[in-house]
């Protein structure tokens, strides 16, 4: 052990090389030569005059993590050790490098690029207060230039935000994790695939399926180990070990999750900040991948999974509804009326009782719900003459209970059938939905329904949905 901690000083590079890679394999097994062997290292890293000082800062993070790539694969970065008091116990290689922070804080700014990226991670791996220290290194990380530099730092960024337990730079990774139109230029795969498994530690939530995509297809993505440090650079094999942690699917830490960003951002006025909407967003279209595209043809509630019902009604319960509407579950909602939107998602889910919307018919051969039947009424895919013949079919108390489910859009018991028998009292209930202003929607179900209502046997008059209805008087002989 000792002649490699000489030879890392070597004027010879493949004496350093050979030499840092047995002293990694021989102190990652030995824990008391590892903290025997940390001051000296230490005190290398630390000496301006010792070459290759990218390569000590490694193996310090290497040591402190007690083997870093087994804690990149898991994303399992337990507490570390509180920083030693002066002239306390620092015979842990962790405890010993974390007692240098200030240190390794500066070498953010020098000149050598492969000791930029060894900062970063050693920071990342042994910092007693991450939240500061990821401040740091988002500061380092916005001056950067290089790109192998930028991975590093992105990687050290999620580590730390995931040790502090805290989402503040989670913006700034998935902001490079694509081609996001607010960057001049868009990343280089290098630095996307590092902002997404950064992202990935920091919060998992906001890793998108196009995110997840980009690291599929990015599995032999490389760099020189003593540019990037991280997982011996690389970074291709680190997004696949990572793949299967982030693509598996559980609802109840997503909700948690989420939970924690919605009191995190303390939405005002009952109104969610675009952050978390845009978190939401991000997991509905995770877990609803397969109804994308659909739009025109309105998913069904019985093809929704339990996890994907689950989740939806989760986003519902806490106001979370627009996606519905993106997604095109649920019909005839305005995307800038959250009432309908919200009306529609329960209805779909299920937690809003079922209406006449939801009843089956069976037009042309082909049976579906109402609300499916005037989408595409109303989106003109389908003729209205099958849609009059069977809403004739229907009583006049279906047809009223229709009308009102199709204006008010929300649940109504059904209009008692025995009032019903009195024309009189069905013209009096349609004026009081044209009093309401109900019955004036330019939407092409409302007209149709209302038409085959004012000409059903209780014998209204047609144009009735042009104003109030007033009854014509009979002429006098």
């Amino acid at each position: 052990m000792l002649d490699d901690l000489r030879l890392l000083a070597s004027k010879k590079p493949a004496d350093r090389t050979t030499a840092a890679s047995r002293l990694s394999t021989t102190l990652l097994s030995d824990a008391g030569a590892a903290a025997e062997a940390t001051t000296a290292l230490i005190e290398m890293a630390l000496a301006k005059a010792t070459p290759d000082r990218h390569r000590i800062l490694a193996l310090l993070a290497d040591l402190s993590a007690g083997g870093h790539a087994r804690l990149l694969e898991t994303g399992d970065f337990g507490p570390l050790e509180a920083t030693p008091k002066k002239g306390g116990n620092t015979s842990s290689p962790r405890a010993a490098a974390a007692a240098q922070e200030k240190e390794w804080r500066t070498l953010l700014g020098n000149t050598d690029k492969g000791l930029r990226a060894a900062a970063a991670m050693l920071l990342a791996l042994t910092s007693s207060k991450p939240v500061d220290a990821a401040n740091a290194v988002a500061t380092a990380f916005l001056k950067e230039k290089d790109d192998a530099v930028k991975a590093s730092e992105l990687l050290a960024l999620g580590v730390l935000d995931a040790r502090g337990k805290t989402i503040e730079h989670a913006g700034l990774m998935a902001l490079h994790a694509g081609d996001d139109p607010r960057l001049p230029k868009a990343p280089s795969p290098l630095v996307a695939v590092a902002a997404i498994v950064a992202l990935g530690y920091a919060q998992p939530l906001a890793v998108s399926a196009p995110m997840l995509e980009r690291l599929r297809k990015n599995a032999r993505l490389e760099a020189p180990a003593d540019k990037l440090p991280w997982f011996g650079g690389k970074l291709g094999s680190l997004a696949k070990a990572r793949l299967s942690a982030l693509e598996k699917v559980d609802v109840a830490a997503w909700i948690r999750g989420l939970d924690a960003l919605i009191a995190a951002h303390r939405p005002k006025r009952g109104e969610h900040d675009p952050v978390v909407t845009r978190q939401w967003d991000t997991l509905v279209e995770r877990l609803c991948a397969p109804f994308q595209g659909r739009e025109g043809d309105e998913v069904l509630p019985e093809e929704l999974s339990d996890d994907q019902r689950k989740l939806l009604v989760e986003g519902y319960k806490r106001g979370l509804s627009r996606v519905f509407v993106k997604l095109g579950l649920g019909w005839m909602d305005d995307p800038d009326t959250s009432h309908g939107a919200a009306w529609s998602a329960g209805r779909f889910l299920g937690v809003v009782p079922a209406g006449p919307l939801d009843r089956p018919v069976t037009i042309e051969g082909k049976s579906a719900p109402w609300w499916k039947v005037f989408v595409r009424l109303a989106r003109k895919e389908t003729p209205v003459a099958p849609i009059k013949k069977a809403l004739e079919s229907l009583s006049e108390t279906e047809l009223l209970d229709l009308a009102v489910d199709v204006t008010e859009r929300a649940y109504r018991p059904s209009w008692d059938e025995g009032v019903m028998k009195r024309s009189a009292r069905a013209a009096v209930l349609l004026e009081e939905l044209d009093r309401r202003g109900l019955t004036t929607a330019a939407h092409e179900p409302v007209r149709v329904v209302l038409d085959a209502l004012a000409n059903a046997r209780i014998g209204l008059l047609k144009g009735w949905h042009n104003g109030p209805f007033v009854p014509k008087k009979k002429q006098s002989k």
